[in-house]
């Protein structure tokens, strides 16, 4: 299996050509703009696209997927809660055309020769799904490197947001994450390419990893430290500390019934 990374529009939103090396049959995801990019992408390697699928529906994800299944003949899937049309939904910008189909969470679409597995992970938006396949997860905007999908946007909600990053991170194995934006990655290579640490405190790392992610939703605060972005995480703290100084709550502790 090889997979292409294509930057596109102006958010630089990751489209992924996903193909199967011995069928020269690939399925893109997410083509959310240029799609002249794409498509000679596909045509210089010789490449037919047999599948378009979508993690969601906001604009930058969404706005070559018309062309590049007109041109191609694919069939374009989508989780019908991110289908604007049918739900009048503010935070779509796509409406599935005739000939698309919906998938939901636990379906499987096999398409050029790979198995995809359509993962539930709403947050960022209603519909948003995350698409395994084989040791791939491309997760949209639901989780990115060192940090997580905005839920202040039409449809979000932070609460299932919380949700489908400890599903994603109860999912077994070691997964190479390819997000919506930035580059993809890994914990498990973040800690072996430093070289630093034993075989022991990697394995102990990463299950402590995992168990912190399971306890997400039990913080009122989450702080991602992404490789590289000390000063980002310390600026969030920074604001946390101040906000937590200004809450009602801590005011009335110390003021008494003032606020009663």
């Amino acid at each position: 299996m090889l997979i292409k990374t294509i930057p596109v529009g102006q958010l630089e939103e990751n489209c992924y050509v996903v193909t199967n090396e011995a069928t020269l049959e690939s399925v893109v995801i997410d083509p959310g703009d240029e799609a002249n990019t794409i498509l000679d992408y596909l045509e210089s390697n010789k490449l037919k696209c047999v599948a378009i699928m979508l993690t969601h529906g906001h604009f930058d994800h969404v706005g070559a997927v018309d062309a590049v299944a007109e041109e191609t003949g694919a069939t374009v899937y989508m989780n019908e809660l991110d289908d604007a049309k049918r739900h009048q939904n503010n935070h779509s910008s796509y409406t599935l055309r005739d000939g698309g189909i919906y998938y939901s969470d636990g379906d499987v679409i096999d398409a050029a020769g790979l198995s995809f597995h359509i993962i539930a992970t709403p947050g960022h938006t209603p519909g948003g799904v995350t698409i395994q396949v084989e040791d791939c997860l491309f997760t949209g905007d639901t989780l990115f490197k060192g940090s997580c999908g905005r839920t202040d946007l039409d449809g979000g909600d932070i609460d299932q947001e919380l949700a489908s990053l400890r599903r994603i991170c109860s999912l077994p194995g070691d997964y190479e994450v390819y997000p919506g934006h930035m580059d993809s990655t890994t914990l498990e290579r973040r800690l072996r390419g430093r070289g630093t640490e034993t075989e022991e405190v990697i394995l102990r790392r990463l299950e402590r990893a995992r168990e912190e992610l399971k306890s997400v939703g039990a913080y009122d605060y989450v702080v991602i430290n992404g490789e590289g972005e000390v000063e980002r995480c310390a600026g969030s703290i920074r604001s946390i500390i101040e906000a937590e100084h200004c809450s009602r709550t801590r005011m009335e502790e110390t003021v008494g019934g003032f606020f009663g």
